[in-house]
């Protein structure tokens, strides 16, 4: 017999339970029962690889700024500065004191107009540390606030005040041995000087020896000089 038609002459579709449509034999070959789905995992791979290269990246990019700020933070020649000059100064710089130099040092420089703020205050140097290293400079007419920025200005820096001390020692050796000399002659003339009161002395007792003969004589009426001794 001829299978029941539906609609406008169509297959009628099998009823299942609860009046469901009933799965048609291709519809349940499409998914074979217990398969799982498709993964690409070379895709995935790859995916991979490229977000731990980019992580890789970004790790080396944030160590390099960190390096690069601190030698801008501690040297006096920054890496930033290109063609780098060996006179540059870090405006960020951390290494840096302010010290006094003789104002003969830097004859290009006023100490007066320093002073007065006109001139003088680099540009790494903040306000605050110019103004506080002006109101405490010992001698404003002759002496110049001046920044030492980097490791290598700090040991041109000392070994300037090495030598100056070096200097200072000779002439505090010179004193020394003037001193000595002047303590050796004190010492001699003390001594001169002791022989000259003693010798003051002497006279003072002989001369008094004499007024008092002299004396004994008038009391006993006795001619005292050769005029009175012809009388």
């Amino acid at each position: 017999p001829a299978p029941p038609s539906g609609l406008f002459g169509a297959p009628a579709i099998a009823a299942g339970m609860f009046g469901a449509a009933a799965a048609t034999p291709a519809a349940t070959q499409l998914q074979p029962q217990g398969a799982l789905p498709s993964y690409n995992y070379a895709a995935s791979y790859q995916l991979e690889q490229m977000h731990a290269e980019q992580r890789k990246q970004q790790e080396a990019a944030g160590l390099q700024a960190s390096l690069s700020k601190l030698h801008a933070a501690y040297t006096a020649t920054p890496t930033t500065i290109t063609p780098p000059t060996p006179n540059a100064t870090v405006p960020d710089s951390r290494f840096q004191a302010m010290v006094y130099d003789p104002s003969q040092s830097h004859p290009h420089l006023n100490p007066t107009n320093i002073a007065a703020g006109i001139e003088g205050r680099p540009p790494h140097v903040t306000p605050q540390a110019w103004s506080q290293s002006l109101a405490t400079n010992p001698d404003p007419l002759t002496l110049l606030p001046i920044c030492l920025v980097g490791a290598n200005a700090l040991q041109t820096r000392i070994a300037s005040q090495q030598e100056q001390a070096l200097v200072l020692k000779s002439y505090l050796e010179k004193l020394r041995e003037a001193v000595g000399q002047l303590q050796q002659s004190t010492r001699g003339s003390e001594v001169m000087v002791g022989e000259i009161q003693e010798e003051g002395s002497r006279g003072r007792r002989r001369l008094l020896t004499v007024m008092k003969k002299v004396e004994v004589l008038r009391c006993l009426n006795l001619p005292l000089t050769q005029g009175e001794m012809e009388l």
